[in-house]
């Protein structure tokens, strides 16, 4: 099978800042959330269940010290998606009008789920305008963001740019999900059009 240039080759993947500006933001919201629900259920006489928890001094509600550990993934964990779906996206952000379709799906690997590779390799057979630079393209990907966390998925938004400091050109929203022990790409969307996966995402 015919090779073209570009094809060996996966763009950089910038995950490990963004990472613990994430978990800082995650604690953040977490918390609000914890405390927002607690204040509701507080409000509602009819609810079920055993009273709420009492008020911490100065009338504050009590939050769990480690609100981490709320989430259904790690530290480790998200790193770990974090870099999937950057490798993905560079990789899918990285075109040359000289690779067939066939050469194209290769290249962009093996870790995705079966539904979505399927669904990609018939998107790749009849191709759309994309959204970036024209002609051949070597792209590096930069997660920078979560869009929302579910029990085993997670949807990440990561920007694309051209290799060597370009400046972005496209946003996605990637959904990767856990299978077993390891993480897979179960859809891929322009972050401006939402992503909601394979059955998977939350």
């Amino acid at each position: 099978m015919r090779r073209s240039p570009l094809a060996p080759a996966r763009g950089p993947m910038r995950t490990e800042p963004f990472v613990v500006g994430v978990l800082a933001v995650l604690v953040a919201l977490l918390a609000a959330f914890a405390v927002l629900a607690l204040r509701q259920g507080s409000r509602d006489p009819s609810a079920e269940g055993p009273a709420p928890a009492p008020s911490a001094p100065g009338g504050g509600t009590e939050v769990p010290d480690d609100v981490l550990a709320l989430l259904p993934h790690g530290a480790e964990e998200l790193q770990a998606g974090a870099e999937v779906a950057a490798e993905f996206v560079a990789a899918y952000a990285t075109t040359d009008p000289e690779e067939s379709p066939a050469e194209r799906m290769e290249r962009l690997g093996t870790g995705l789920s079966d539904g979505f590779a399927a669904r990609l390799e018939q998107t790749l057979a009849a191709p759309v305008a994309e959204r970036g630079p024209e002609g051949a393209v070597r792209a590096e990907a930069s997660v920078h963001g979560i869009r929302s966390v579910g029990e085993t998925s997670v949807v990440f938004l990561v920007s694309a740019a051209e290799a060597g400091g370009g400046e972005p050109f496209q946003e996605y929203a990637a959904t990767v999900a856990r299978e077993e022990d390891r993480w897979l790409v179960y859809d891929v969307q322009f972050a401006d059009a939402g992503d909601f996966g394979d059955g998977r995402a939350p």
